[in-house]
């Protein structure tokens, strides 16, 4: 059991998030009837500022309420970070006098949470959960929990079918557990027919493709990304983000394409110096490769699609935006008819 009146749980992935959430309650409330001591509040469900603070004011009488029937009262708090400092004024204020026999688990969600409310938890508090990791991070700790082993080949392919799905992973691991038994070395074979549907993948992946004029690996990663719910949102991504993703993704090239840069330290400085230089580096070969032409041959074809897909035409956004990935892979593989490419699929879009 804690001996802190606050429990802060972070962490990327819902599930994992879920879990924490579930053994903090049962470490504070053991057999103690949850229906008497246990209370839900999310912040996501308030409608504006206005709600949001009176929510919050709920919240806290809630803690500065003695328990009924039982000898604590547990007060949940999801998406924690979805409220201002000054929404957040008599939660902070609280953390002045907390209540011995109130606990408050909070949640990571909704947005950065308010500094001025984690420095007066500070004394209160007890973080649980981790920050977000990598898939490959994820398949280590779960396979060793797990008691398993792969033969050469495995990792690789269950990385490159969950994509950046920690979920899928944690979950596709289990599974095999329950399947196999604890202690099994399993071959290719054997995972192969578990994998189910391919996880959520980054943007840079699907870039990389359409950069190279890989059609099919393209359209592979945008039905991944249109059709599987990603574990830090829990939902799939709409076609209007992914042509935002790959606008800024071209813009960034555009920025690029100037003479002036001559090495690495150069692109690095004409982003802005943030991020990997190395990866700077990199797109600033790309930025060369595919010249001006094409770079903004698909700027303007991105701009067509985004239009249409926000109403101009009746065609389906999931059916636009596979066309101009099409569109898009013709022009980076094409040679001097990249404007020719983004014009006719403009004109397409208009006679929809």
């Amino acid at each position: 059991m804690s001996d802190k009146n606050v429990i802060y749980i972070i962490g990327d992935d819902p599930i994992a998030r879920s879990k924490e959430l579930t053994k903090a309650i049962d470490d504070l409330l053991g057999d103690e009837d949850k229906s008497l001591a246990l209370e839900n509040y999310d912040l996501s469900d308030a409608s504006g500022e206005d709600d949001r603070i009176q929510l919050l004011e709920t919240i806290v009488q809630s803690l500065q309420s003695p328990p009924f029937l039982t000898s604590k009262r547990v007060v949940v708090v999801r998406d924690i970070g979805a409220a201002s400092s000054e929404a957040l004024e008599s939660l902070i204020a609280y953390m002045e006098d907390v209540s011995p026999t109130s606990f408050l688990v909070a949640l990571q969600g909704g947005g950065r949470i308010s500094t001025k409310l984690t420095k007066a938890w500070k004394p209160h508090v007890e973080q649980r959960g981790v920050a977000r990791q990598s898939p490959d991070e994820v398949l280590v700790v779960v396979t060793k929990e797990n008691k398993m082993s792969f033969e050469p080949g495995v990792r690789e392919a269950i990385l490159s079918h969950c994509g950046e799905d920690n979920a899928k992973i944690a979950s596709l691991i289990e599974r095999l557990a329950s399947v196999y038994g604890a202690g099994q070395k399993l071959s290719l074979e054997d995972v192969s027919d578990y994998l189910g549907e391919s996880g959520n993948v980054a943007i840079y992946e699907l870039a990389n493709q359409i950069c190279t004029g890989e059609v099919a690996k393209s359209l592979d990663i945008i039905n991944r990304m249109m059709r599987t719910v990603a574990s830090d949102t829990g939902k799939v991504m709409h076609p209007l983000q992914i042509i935002a993703l790959l606008a800024n993704h071209f813009r960034k090239l555009a920025t690029l394409d100037d003479s002036s840069i001559r090495n690495q330290n150069d692109a690095h400085a004409a982003l802005g110096g943030k991020g990997n230089p190395y990866g700077a580096k990199k797109s600033w070969e790309l930025s060369r490769r595919l010249g001006s032409k094409k770079i903004l041959s698909c700027l303007e074809l991105l701009g067509s699609v985004d239009i249409a897909i926000k109403g101009a035409t009746a065609i389906e956004p999931e059916i636009a935006i596979e066309l101009a990935i099409i569109s898009l892979c013709q022009i980076c593989d094409g040679d001097n008819s990249s404007e020719k490419v983004a014009k006719s699929f403009s004109s397409n879009f208009a006679l929809i």
